[in-house]
């Protein structure tokens, strides 16, 4: 929460990637922040992040991808 307060520029979008249950309140404060919340794993049963992704490698393209979105 305090890297979104204080080091997020405003009008930027939040996307948070975490691969464990450890990272579920910081998927909670991105969502809380009008952001995205990755999870990466194989079994996202149990998460309030809302996309869930396989493994880095597939990560990696959806991270390319939302770059191109861009124009980078």
């Amino acid at each position: 929460k305090w890297i979104v307060d204080h080091l997020t520029p405003k009008d930027s979008f939040p996307v948070y990637i975490g691969d464990d249950d450890k990272d579920e309140e910081a998927f909670a404060v991105a969502i809380q922040s009008g952001g995205l919340a990755i999870r990466v794993s194989d079994n996202s049963s149990h998460t309030q992040a809302q996309l869930c992704l396989k493994n880095p490698a597939e990560t990696r393209i959806w991270l390319d991808d939302l770059l191109s979105l861009r124009g980078e």
